[in-house]
Formats: structure tokens, C-alpha cells, sequence
């Protein structure tokens, strides 16, 4: 859960990344798509923060799962603001990271 949480909070991110004009990066794919329909990158972005927003209330509770989901997105926006200029971030490497924290919070659920 805490995956898909991070997984939310990190297309929030990519969307108001895409939408947003003054940002020069190459994009391709669902980031071309999504810079030319800024209403609906926006919108994206905002569904996707409320339903992380959602599944760290559901569970920490509200008080900590909305302070949680606060340091989360800054997070995620500080590191995918710091590495758009890399021209490695691939998908492949995204899905790798996804991948690994999966692995990590089901290695983690089942040990402790």
C-alpha cells in the first residue's frame, strides 16, 4: 500500500511536471500527452495526490497519513525536479525502482 501511495504521489508530481511550461525537457509519450492538455494534467495530478493522500490515511490515520503524504510529495518533487536534466531516467529505470520497492515493502510486511 505504501508503494502504490509513493507510485500516486510520483504521477502527481510528473503531471504538474508535464503541464507546466517554463520546464525544458524532451518529452515523449505520456509526458508529450500530457503537456499538450494541461486541464487534464492537472487533473490527473490532483486525483492521484488525493487518492495517495487516501491510502496513507487509511493507513496511519488522518492526522499522520495527511502530514505524511505532505513530506512524501516534497520529496518526490525535490528528486524529480533534481533529476529531469539527466537524460537517464528512463522508464525502465522507473519501473526498476517501482519494482524494488515493492519487493521491499512485501520483504519487509512478511519478516516484521
Amino acid at each position: 500500500m505504501i508503494t502504490l501511495a509513493l507510485v500516486l504521489s510520483f504521477l502527481s508530481v510528473w503531471g504538474l511536471l508535464a503541464s507546466a511550461n517554463k520546464v525544458e525537457f524532451e518529452k515523449k509519450g505520456m509526458t508529450l500527452l500530457l503537456s499538450k492538455n494541461t486541464r487534464a494534467a492537472k487533473a490527473v495530478a490532483l486525483v492521484s495526490l488525493l487518492l495517495s493522500t487516501i491510502v496513507l490515511c487509511f493507513l496511519f490515520d488522518i492526522t499522520v497519513g495527511i502530514i505524511s503524504s505532505m513530506v512524501v510529495w516534497m520529496i518526490i518533487a525535490s528528486l524529480v525536479v533534481l533529476s529531469t536534466p539527466f537524460p537517464k531516467l528512463s522508464y525502465r529505470f522507473l519501473m526498476g525502482m517501482i519494482v524494488i520497492c515493492i519487493v521491499f515493502e512485501l520483504l519487509f510486511h512478511f519478516i516484521f
